[in-house]
């Protein structure tokens, strides 16, 4: 250690410090946590980053320490798991938590304060204490509840009325989760026997970034809220601490205020989370979540069968007691019909009676006046009829003087015909001195055009014939 006389006259009024060389203070700091320091200390820290050098296998942590009230940053420190010491630490810390090591967690750790004058203060994790971090997990969870009393929001969900028939269903999970398949294998047959309408909403179910992730996928249903009847949250079965992101302030604040039923099958038996407590409807596993869904519409069905065979049941007794009755009224209307049917035969025969007496008089008074009208009608034709042989005699008379007239005109039209036609007649053209000029076979020649030179024709005259050769 040395002390600056320079300094000192320059400040004189100043007490004298000591001065340390850099690499002699870090030595010095180095000294002070060693002494100090000597072994093993617990720490209680918030994992920030945590990550795994491949090529090493040592793991490396960045602790925070955040202040209660404004959740800020107040220490920060640096930690080192070794490679010799990474997997029993992480087994040790998952068999009394069931989660991996992660970022997010708060965790109590066993390490050795290590100071170097190049790399700083640095610790050196030896062990986890997983019990603790189940333990401050409790008391967030109950700091959560008391948040969401105080908030006046706890049963606002819880209080909302459940629909009749919830078809509409918008699911909240993970695609890859088993709990997600059990669910879907579940209600396929109801899906199709009751036309239900299944969304899936993907969102990350388990981890630090699990209770945003919801949220918003909470976000997107809202945003087609018309759409949906019911919204079911659903997640595999898992340890205690995997429910951990469920314990979540503004999940839970989420699903205590939504505006539609949330039905909550995040799969443990034993355990409830905040989610469970504030959602309108919990059960605790996906596959008892496909059963109360389906019983919306089974107990509807069996409401209708049931209704229907009360109905059924009360024709049959109805139409049992009506058989009855009208048994006996149609016994007692067979014996009044059968009695009133012989007064009315009795009175049918007696007007029947009356109706011969007045129609035989009728009858006969129809007879006199067909005989009337039958001799009027007889006088009335054979006048008819004479005056209609006088009209034939003088049409048959009118006949005959027209066809005489025809026929004496006919005889002298043939007359003049027959003369015109012995006139055009060969031998008439010839006895008048004419020439006929033929071909051989005796067809006439009429026109010059006809022949040619040299062709050898007949010329007949009236007394005889000549052949000749046209030059």
């Amino acid at each position: 250690m040395e002390y600056s006389k320079e300094r000192n006259m320059l400040f004189d009024d100043v007490p004298m410090w000591p001065t340390f060389t850099l690499y002699n203070l870090s030595l010095s700091l180095q000294s002070c946590v060693k002494t100090n320091f000597p072994g093993g200390v617990w720490v209680i820290a918030e994992i920030s980053s945590l990550g795994e050098n491949s090529a090493s296998g040592h793991c490396y942590l960045e602790l925070v320490d955040l202040d209660p009230d404004t959740h800020r940053q107040r220490a920060k420190m640096r930690a080192t798991i070794w490679a010799r010491s990474v997997a029993r630490v992480f087994q040790t810390f998952r068999s009394a938590t069931g989660v991996d090591l992660q970022a997010g967690l708060t965790v109590q750790v066993l390490a050795t304060l290590e100071y170097s004058p190049v790399f700083g203060f640095s610790l050196n994790i030896t062990d986890i204490d997983g019990t603790y971090t189940a333990g401050v997990m409790a008391v967030k969870r109950r700091q959560t509840l008391a948040q969401l009393a105080k908030d006046g929001v706890m049963e606002m969900n819880r209080s909302l009325e459940r629909p009749s028939l919830p078809r509409r269903i918008a699911v909240i999970s993970s695609p890859t989760a088993a709990g997600y398949e059990d669910f879907m294998k579940q209600i396929s047959g109801a899906k199709e026997r009751f036309s239900l309408q299944i969304e899936l909403f993907e969102a990350v179910m388990q981890g630090e970034q699990a209770p945003l992730s919801i949220v918003d996928a909470l976000g997107d249903i809202l945003a087609s809220e018309r759409e949906w009847d019911v919204v079911v949250i659903i997640r595999g079965g898992g340890a205690k601490l995997d429910l951990a992101c469920f314990d979540d302030y503004t999940l839970a604040s989420h699903v205590a205020q939504f505006p539609l039923p949330v039905y909550a099958g995040i799969g443990h038996e034993r355990d409830s989370s905040v989610v469970d407590i504030v959602a309108n409807a919990t059960l605790k596993t996906p596959t008892a979540m496909a059963e109360f869904v389906k019983s919306f519409f089974e107990e509807r069905e069996q409401s209708l069968l049931d209704a229907v065979q009360f109905l059924a049941q009360g024709v049959r007794t109805a139409l049992d007691g009506n058989r009855v009755t009208l048994r006996q009224v149609s016994e007692s209307v067979y014996v009044g019909a059968k009695r009133n049917l012989a007064v009315r035969m009795v009175e049918v025969l007696s007007i029947a009676r009356q109706f011969a007496v007045g129609a035989e008089g009728i009858l006969q008074l129809r007879r006199q006046e067909v005989q009337g009208a039958r001799g009027r009608l007889e006088q009335w034709l054979e006048r008819m009829l004479e005056r209609n042989l006088m009209g034939v005699r003088r049409v048959v008379e009118s006949l005959a003087m027209g066809v005489l007239q025809r026929l004496g005109e006919g005889r002298e039209a043939l007359g003049i015909m027959s003369e015109r036609f012995a006139q055009q007649r060969p031998d008439s053209i010839l006895e008048r001195g004419y020439v006929r000029v033929e071909r051989d076979g005796g067809r006439a020649i009429g026109r010059s055009v006809e022949v040619r030179s040299g062709e050898e024709v007949r010329l007949r005259w009236k007394d005889g014939e000549r052949r000749a050769k046209i030059e």
